[in-house]
């Protein structure tokens, strides 16, 4: 209630501009969602909305743009999906086989198109080469070797994995935060 309480306090004066601090800590998963949905609709009110937040998979649902500080140096700013193609190291797909998973990992692992390909908890990990955007040979090779396909689906990339990546040691900052 407090939470919700700050937020209306906030809104009274129809500011342009909130800046919020971690809006959803404390919240139990409802109370999150609601927050979420207000917040999004007043985005779309035209209000700028800046939030710091540790919890990275609700800012992807909220933000269009993010910035990254570690150690007091801005490391990113920028959208979420340049973020997220920067922490890309390479395409990934899993694969379930009704069965001879053995059988499409060996078959998928000789193509030129892929990187690797390997069993993982029942499942067919294939990582493509660099540059290649069109996996739909993927399922044609493996339905003409007969293999039964449930599922085929790109390895998610998640906010976290960007902001491992972009706050490694090595990265480059933008520019000093005072």
């Amino acid at each position: 209630m407090r939470q919700r309480l700050g937020l209306a306090r906030c809104l009274i004066h129809d500011p342009k501009v909130l800046i919020l601090d971690e809006p959803a800590s404390g919240l139990d998963p409802r109370a999150r969602i609601e927050i979420q949905e207000v917040l999004k609709e007043l985005g779309r009110m035209g209000k700028t909305i800046l939030i710091s937040s540790h919890i990275l998979s609700e800012l992807r649902n909220l933000c269009n743009k993010i910035a990254i500080i570690d150690r007091g140096a801005l490391i990113y700013g920028g959208t979420i999906q340049e973020a997220l193609n920067r922490a890309r190291t390479a395409r990934r797909l899993e694969i379930r086989l009704v069965d001879r998973s053995e059988l499409g990992c060996d078959m998928l692992s000789k193509r030129p198109e892929i990187r690797g390909a390997r069993l993982e908890d029942g499942r067919l990990v294939v990582e493509l080469q660099e540059g290649v955007e069109d996996f739909s040979f993927v399922a044609d090779a493996l339905v003409h070797a007969g293999l039964r396909i449930l599922t085929i689906k790109e390895e998610e990339i998640l906010l976290e994995d960007a902001f491992l990546v972009l706050t490694d040691n090595e990265s480059e900052p933008v520019s000093q935060v005072k």
